[in-house]
């Protein structure tokens, strides 16, 4: 139960969830601020949830939002307190919300998948919602029935590490250098090195935070390189480069405007229904 900590806050976030904790008028901001600072401050999670007024389960669900997508996972505010477009979501806002986040992502944002964060970011960019809290766009897709998938590709490594083994001669032993991911030390795949030639260096554990730029790289490789079958080097490098542009603020998110794609869309689907 208590696997599950706060990361590692950094000055400016520490300094906003003080604020939120302070907060009156809102409760849910205040107690999901509370949850974060007493993780960091070593409080075991059952004792927090008491302190809090909430389920040990929920504050869990708020740490894994806190660390994956930050303050902006754990904060809440209700729509209605936009200054700028509607009070509320009508239907065809939800729709598109919706729509939006099963249009590929490619397209609209030139980046291989969706998170959260970046689809709030788009639909604000393309003012079909003024504003919205992820636990709130996370709510809205849900009751779209839009469920956000988690890609393990961990069930691939074996996989992996055949097709390396084919690439060169058996009578040569590879040497691989790995980090202590779990699925890396699973009994099949150890067995199995030790029966190809194949030795693993591993390196110290829990010491990947030394290194400032690796936290760079899991974003990178999942908006920039999962789920892609590039046919060159130089598509790579071109997904590469739209990702660091967008993550260094050289660019807006949009690629293409939510009004062009659905202009392009609408043809089709009304050929469909003609076939129909």
């Amino acid at each position: 139960m208590d696997k599950v900590r706060a990361r590692k806050l950094h000055p400016y976030e520490r300094e906003k969830l003080h604020r939120m904790k302070r907060q009156l008028t809102n409760q849910v901001n205040s107690r999901h601020a509370r949850i974060v600072l007493l993780s960091r401050g070593g409080v075991r999670n059952r004792e927090i949830a008491a302190r809090a007024d909430c389920t040990p389960r929920w504050v869990r669900v708020v740490l894994h939002r806190f660390n994956d997508d930050g303050i902006e996972g754990i904060a809440w505010y209700p729509y209605f307190q936009a200054r700028t477009g509607p009070r509320k979501f009508l239907a065809d806002v939800r729709e598109q919300i919706a729509a939006a986040a099963l249009s590929p992502p490619r397209i609209l944002i030139g980046m291989n998948q969706w998170s959260l964060a970046k689809l709030r970011q788009y639909l604000i960019e393309q003012k079909i919602i003024a504003d919205v809290s992820l636990p709130w766009l996370r709510m809205l897709l849900r009751e779209a029935g839009v469920r956000w998938r988690r890609t393990k590709t961990w069930r691939d490594f074996l996989a992996f590490l055949k097709w390396v083994r084919r690439r060169y001669p058996r009578s040569e032993t590879l040497h691989i250098v790995l980090d202590n991911y779990k699925p890396h030390l699973k009994t099949e795949v150890l067995r199995w090195a030790d029966a190809h030639r194949v030795r693993f260096y591993f390196t110290p554990t829990s010491a990947s935070w030394l290194n400032r730029i690796e936290c760079q790289f899991t974003a990178l490789r999942k908006f920039a390189l999962d789920h892609s079958d590039f046919r060159t080097h130089e598509e790579q490098q071109e997904a590469i480069t739209r990702y660091l542009t967008w993550r260094n603020g050289r660019r807006a998110i949009s690629q293409m405007s939510w009004k062009n794609y659905r202009q392009r869309q609408s043809p089709t689907k009304h050929a469909e229904r003609v076939a129909a």
